[in-house]
């Protein structure tokens, strides 16, 4: 057999093993869902900084909206994180890492049965915690600067303490991803413990 054909193989084997499919299969779906659910994050977390609330059962939002957002690019989600960058929640490296994070998204949704025969897990776990991160940056700047400031029951002070849900949520779903197998069954074996006490 030649070097070629031995190579050939190799990717068929790879391909055709049933837990390293599963696996790629998830871990590319879940990269996809959450890149998506960020996007929709920061459209709607940006759109809502402008809600008036509900007149006759519609909701209504501030002129000021396509004033201050809309108007920075044709693309709401540019927009809205040009607004970020305005109010200094992001900064210009952080849209080159999204530029970086998106164009993976891309690739796993346009080049997915090739990267099945050849690619391994590597870069991907690396691209999964940038993305949770960026998400979770934007989400605690929204809950220090817009949701704590309104609220008066909250000690600003201690805002920089504050860790948002989804932290929780993505360190559990990163530790099931990444972790070895002891690692990635503690919750589900803490839990079951929990339940028989």
């Amino acid at each position: 057999m030649s070097s070629n054909e031995d190579e050939h193989f190799n990717k068929w084997l790879n391909f055709l093993d049933p837990e390293k499919l599963k696996s790629k299969l998830i871990a590319y779906s879940l990269y996809i869902a959450f890149f998506e659910s960020l996007k929709e994050y920061i459209i709607q977390e940006v759109k809502y900084f402008y809600h008036q609330g509900l007149i006759f059962g519609k909701e209504r939002f501030d002129s000021k909206y396509k004033k201050d957002v809309l108007s920075l690019n044709k693309s709401k989600l540019y927009a809205s994180l040009e607004w970020l960058v305005n109010l200094e929640a992001i900064s210009s490296k952080d849209i080159l890492l999204f530029e970086d994070l998106k164009k993976y998204r891309n690739k796993l949704a346009h080049e997915m049965m090739t990267l099945l025969f050849e690619d391994s897990l590597k870069k991907y776990h690396e691209k999964l915690r940038n993305l949770m991160e960026f998400y979770i940056k934007i989400e605690h700047w929204f809950i220090s600067n817009i949701e704590l400031p309104t609220d008066s029951d909250v000690d600003l002070n201690s805002s920089k303490e504050i860790i948002p849900g989804s932290q929780f949520i993505y360190k559990i779903i990163l530790d099931i991803v990444d972790g070895d197998e002891k690692t990635s069954k503690f919750y589900y074996n803490f839990l079951k413990m929990k339940k028989r006490k």
